[in-house]
């Protein structure tokens, strides 16, 4: 709902959402146990917000807030520490300047990010005899206090970003039955952290010719405990893409991208180099209404790379091998109206965590 106010407008609105998710695992090949498990969560938002224009320079304030009722069940019992009752409530606010033709924007938010329902799971997976994978039912969501600032002009971007992370949900290794040699591989809450992120983005127009090159340097001030000691987890990772497409007549696009990302730490895990190449065709019919599009994902099988996991009892180290892909996808849209309910909202991210 929304009021004129002044020289704005006041907003306030809600969202309720309940999720049902049952888990029920068996394993016959290996001696890891199975689980019997099933969630349920009702959540509630409810958000006011003021936005307010002064000549050429707008301003944004408003509070969130979220209840959130969660109740675990192992075989059909309720388990009462991992079934809890969280409420929060996150201020944000952003102010947007213009100075000639640049134009600023500079932003602060908080919010939540709850763990996914496979990280929560409680079945333990046989790996192979060295190591065994399980979820943790007593994790909690991750908590981010992010201020931005962000600049552009004409057909260039630059955003820099600082977060500070409470609760970061990290993967861990723990030792699992009497073998020394064996381990869990599982998922931890971590002591807070803060994250540096700055990207630079060029997306010119050449005729049919739509180019857009970016580069994205993400740093995370993580500390790592190794069993030798504290491992300061401080090399940034950038990313570096290039996206092509190209629209000829009778609505095709061709598309091209590539991707190269170098190595670095992101919380407790060192990554390896690694690049990519994909490409796509695209037609579409009945004024885009229906399409057909043909892809192909790393086109020359590169996007593998050896990464590096430091827990508190074993370095782990994994080589992620790579494969190409090809999908064709036939896409019809009901509700090309840009003014009608899409169905976006915090709903969204539930689905995702199924």
């Amino acid at each position: 709902l929304t009021n004129p106010i002044y020289n704005g407008n006041l907003a306030v609105g809600g969202e309720y959402i309940r999720t049902s998710r049952y888990n029920n695992y068996r394993d016959s090949f290996s001696d890891s146990p199975g689980g019997d498990m099933s969630i349920t969560e009702n959540m509630a938002y409810a958000f006011t917000e003021y936005e307010c224009k002064s000549g050429s320079v707008q301003w944004r304030i408003g509070l969130r807030y979220e209840l959130i009722n969660s109740a675990y069940y192992e075989n059909g019992e309720r388990l009462e520490p991992q079934s809890r009752i969280c409420k929060s409530i996150f201020p944000f606010a952003s102010i947007y300047v213009p100075i000639g033709n640049v134009k600023f924007r500079l932003s602060y938010r908080s919010g939540t990010e709850r763990p996914t329902y496979w990280q929560l799971r409680d079945n333990i997976t046989y790996v192979n005899r060295y190591t065994y994978e399980g979820g943790n039912p007593m994790l909690r969501p991750m908590t981010s206090y992010k201020a931005s600032l962000a600049s552009s002009y004409s057909w260039v971007s630059l955003t820099a970003d600082f977060t500070h992370l409470k609760n970061g949900i990290v993967s861990t290794y723990i030792p699992y039955s009497d073998n020394p040699m064996t381990g869990l591989l599982t998922y931890k809450q971590w002591k807070p952290y803060n994250r540096i992120n700055v990207s630079l983005t060029l997306s010119p127009v050449i005729g049919i010719w739509s180019p857009r090159w970016g580069i994205q340097i993400t740093q995370n001030r993580f500390v790592a405990t190794t069993p030798d000691g504290d491992k300061k987890m401080h090399n940034p990772v950038a990313m570096f893409t290039w996206h092509n497409s190209i629209r000829l007549p009778h609505d095709f696009v061709i598309g091209f991208d590539m991707g190269y990302t170098t190595g670095g730490d992101m919380e407790n895990t060192a990554y390896g180099v690694l690049w990519r190449a994909d490409a796509m065709i695209y037609k579409g019919f009945m004024n885009n209404r229906l399409s057909l599009s043909l892809n192909m994902e790393d086109i020359f099988q590169s996007s593998g790379a050896t990464n590096t996991l430091y827990t508190p009892t074993r370095i782990l180290q994994s080589i992620v091998k790579s494969d190409i892909s090809v999908g064709l996808t036939l896409r019809y849209k009901f509700n090309l109206s840009q003014g009608n309910y899409k169905g976006k909202g915090a709903g969204g991210e539930q689905k995702s965590r199924l």
